[in-house]
């Protein structure tokens, strides 16, 4: 029985690309048959066979269109079974990228005397810092978002806070932001440290 395989099929089994095949095929005086459909073209193992001997191409010996089909179905099941794997392993990070870091969300849960807000322990978003500001000295948190944050005053809530503070105390009076508070309730902040405001 003869076994027909398509151009790209023909192509992956020599090793080389459908357009290098066709140039092939055309070099042989090779016409291919066409499907039902009209648009897949259709080659014999035995036409393939002759086109890599003639390129000094060895073909796979099992060149059966059933093995190949099921060498193709496993590696699609493999390939699935990874997407779930890396997907399953994205998912806590994804989780984390939606909102608060995890420690900030337990501290809100369970509030700590002395502080608004937990020490954090790396560099942070802008929105973290803005929320902190908002949170201590009354600022819009969209406003302080919008600030020009520097990269070193991300580092740590106290690096923000003088930062913030700096800034604000740079600005015209009639150009600081509205419901700015110069003090704020937690003892150990960086505004309890300016003598000048």
């Amino acid at each position: 029985m003869q076994e027909d395989v398509t151009l790209v099929q023909a192509a992956r089994l020599i090793g080389i690309t459908p357009r290098i095949l066709t140039a092939w095929l055309h070099d042989a005086g090779i016409i291919t048959r066409t499907g039902k459909d009209k648009r897949a073209h259709y080659l014999t193992l035995a036409q393939v066979r002759m086109l890599a001997a003639a390129h000094g191409r060895v073909l796979p010996d099992d060149t059966s269109l059933a093995a190949l089909a099921g060498q193709v179905q496993a590696l699609s099941a493999e390939l699935d079974a990874l997407k779930r794997r890396v997907a399953a392993l994205e998912q806590p990070k994804i989780r984390a990228a939606r909102g608060f870091p995890e420690s900030l969300t337990q501290s809100l849960r369970e509030p700590s005397p002395g502080a608004l807000l937990p020490q954090l322990r790396a560099a942070f978003a802008k929105m973290d810092m803005a929320r902190l500001i908002a949170a201590r000295h009354g600022v819009d948190v969209g406003t302080a978002k919008g600030w020009p944050w520097p990269t070193e005053a991300l580092a740590s809530q106290d690096a923000a806070l003088r930062w913030a503070l700096e800034y604000v105390a740079e600005r015209p009076p009639h150009k600081r932001p509205h419901g700015w508070r110069w003090r704020c309730d937690v003892p150990d902040c960086p505004c309890h440290q300016r003598q000048d405001s």
